[in-house]
């Protein structure tokens, strides 16, 4: 989408406008989540009638991005190994897509868009589900939640990610930290410091064996 012209970008809501549309009038569904990566996309809502948007950006220690991207991973549906990326790749990608998530959060409402860390997410899984219900005014009473931190997870229309996003059932949410004992020094370290300036203002210790700062931004 970076080098979409005026009528590719009018097409584009159209056929993006038209989708919504008729997500909401085969589902009835008050609230349809646009689970895409790209904030550029995020930036387009503001764009389509009828539309309002909420922006929840969600963040991840850089290094553990980092220590995820260099995995080999195969996707069963997909039948393909999934990319990787090398640390300073990685952390250039964190930064910049981190930096534009910022650009498209400080455009909307302070009252339409949120900041949450996985960590915190992993940490109390019912608090952070129950704010974003808040935000967009649901009741988090139907919350398909089985303490505190295993959730229920039915079919879902998910077209790319993480394999794991095909899991059903009864899911206990657990923190990923891997990349603590298993990411190599110089790996951590290229990543720190690409990242230095947004790793800090999200929270995290410049040391990888500190514990991050408790606690989502809004």
């Amino acid at each position: 989408m970076d080098d979409i012209g005026s009528t590719d970008l009018a097409n584009y809501l159209a056929v993006l406008g038209a989708t919504y549309r008729a997500l909401f009038e085969e589902t009835g569904a008050r609230v349809i989540i646009d689970s895409s990566k790209r904030p550029s996309h995020a930036a387009l809502f503001h764009l389509i009638p009828g539309v309002t948007a909420y922006f929840v950006h969600l963040v991840r220690d850089p290094r553990a991005v980092s220590y995820s991207r260099t995995r080999l991973k195969s996707d069963d549906v997909d039948k393909r190994v999934m990319r990787t990326d090398g640390p300073l790749r990685s952390a250039i990608k964190w930064f910049q897509r981190n930096s534009e998530a910022e650009a498209v959060n400080r455009r909307h409402p302070a009252d339409r868009s949120i900041v949450i860390r996985y960590e915190d997410f992993v940490a109390d899984p019912a608090r952070i589900v129950k704010s974003l219900t808040t935000l967009v005014g649901e009741d988090p009473a139907s919350l398909p939640l089985e303490g505190a931190r295993t959730v229920k997870l039915g079919v879902n229309h998910t077209a790319a990610g993480n394999p794991s996003r095909f899991r059903q059932g009864s899911i206990t949410l657990r923190e990923d930290d891997e990349w603590t004992r298993r990411q190599s020094v110089g790996d951590r370290w290229i990543t720190t410091a690409v990242s230095l300036r947004l790793l800090k203002r999200y929270g995290y210790p410049v040391s990888a064996t500190s514990k991050a700062r408790a606690g989502s931004r809004s």
